[in-house]
């Protein structure tokens, strides 16, 4: 799959890979590393999603893998602590955070151009957050009200992010 637009419309759109599908969508990611002002289509948006979703399957399959591979080695102490847990899987805790670290900046600007492409400023993302940390502050991390106010977080965001494009602005 490809870049869907033409250079008329990747301009308008703030964004020269805009309409990317498929594969091409990360390439798109990681070019529009830091673009918090263009917008991104439904397609790229959900494309890099997917992506996502099987990279962490995967490697919450190898760290369970790994897990019961020390299990069945027999290596085991009867009351595992966080150092041998960090000395057991620090190699892959390492680069699963980096991994995270690497890909935190270019996912907020991919939400972020989403919602723009979506007829919403980049401030509503943020409110929602926003919103959501306040409540979490004052009720704490595990109350009703948190989980509550999470829940139509991340529910309203899903929305959002499957609303069609707005017309690109002509100039």
């Amino acid at each position: 799959m490809a870049i869907r637009s033409t250079a008329a419309t990747q301009k308008a759109a703030k964004n020269r890979y805009y309409g990317a599908s498929g594969f091409s969508s990360i390439k798109a990611f990681f070019g529009n590393y830091v673009n918090f002002t263009g917008r991104s289509t439904r397609a790229e948006y959900w494309w890099v999603t997917l992506f996502g979703f099987i990279a962490s399957i995967l490697v919450g399959f190898s760290f369970v893998a790994a897990l019961i591979g020390v299990i069945a080695n027999g290596s085991v102490p009867k009351s595992p602590s966080i150092g041998w847990l960090i000395a057991t899987f620090g190699i892959g805790l390492l680069v699963y955070l980096a991994v995270m670290l690497l890909i935190l900046l270019p996912s907020f600007a991919l939400v972020i151009r989403r919602f723009r492409d979506a007829g919403f400023p980049w401030w509503v993302w943020l409110a929602l957050w926003a919103l959501n940390l306040v409540v979490m502050l004052v009720f704490g991390y595990n109350s009703n009200p948190s989980t509550t106010v999470s829940l139509l977080v991340n529910l309203a965001i899903l929305v959002i992010t499957c609303l069609p494009s707005k017309p690109l602005p002509t100039d």
